[in-house]
């Protein structure tokens, strides 16, 4: 399908939400700055699992069904001493695959904002292999801390405006067997896991006639099928 033929991209269903968070219990000490850098390692026992929006934590203005949302208190042992942290993802159709007691390893990053996209990432491991995955980024190549390589996939929509043109796209993942379509907004199995698609965005072309408009977004979830 040329680009002439591509429909709008206003007229396309709105993808799944796919988001995610990692803060101590309290908040950070430097405050919510939203272009602050983070990168966060962490290796804890599991207090607390809860679904929907939770006392104090990431997403407590979510409007969206508490199945969707996952949230975990995990406590760290550290030489200072104890410290609680929320950790929160949400996904469409999401399986808790998580019980108290269980031990956690926890990678968390975070870059951006402000007059660029935010870049984000949290990876969560029971063991080996890589539980949850979860990237948000301005372009697919940011999406560079899970084992398998995604690509963008094909243009599916148009849209023009007053301060510039973008499209929508699929995404593409590759495994061992080569390289699978996942389409917009929906989900597929590849090597164990299910990727979630949250929607692959970009401006065509680096001009604007608006001083403050981009667009540049990618949001994926990737969730292991056995825990």
């Amino acid at each position: 399908m040329d680009a002439g033929t591509l429909p709008a991209c206003s007229t396309l269903s709105s993808p799944p939400t796919v988001d995610l968070c990692v803060q101590p219990v309290g908040g950070w000490q430097d405050g919510t700055i939203y272009d602050t850098k983070r990168s966060v390692q962490l290796s804890g026992t599991i207090t607390a699992v809860a679904t929907g929006p939770v006392t104090d934590g990431c997403f407590q203005s979510a409007a969206s069904s508490g199945s969707e949302i996952v949230a975990l208190a995990v406590r760290t042992q550290a030489d200072g001493g104890t410290t609680d942290w929320n950790v929160e993802y949400q996904v469409p159709a999401n399986n808790v695959v998580w019980t108290v007691g269980e031990h956690i390893d926890i990678a968390y990053t975070a870059s951006g904002g402000g007059w660029s996209p935010v870049i984000s990432s949290l990876t969560l491991n029971f063991g080996q292999a890589v539980d949850v995955y979860i990237g948000v980024g301005g372009d697919v190549a940011d999406l560079s801390d899970f084992p398998l390589t995604f690509r963008q996939g094909s243009a599916i929509c148009l849209e023009n405006d007053e301060c510039g043109d973008w499209s929508s796209y699929d995404l593409e993942v590759k495994d061992t067997s080569g390289w699978t379509s996942v389409p917009y907004g929906a989900t597929t199995s590849v090597s164990g896991y299910r990727i979630i698609h949250g929607g692959v965005s970009k401006q065509l072309g680096s001009s604007t006639s608006c001083m403050d408009w981009y667009v540049a977004s990618v949001r994926v979830a990737v969730l292991r099928n056995t825990h």
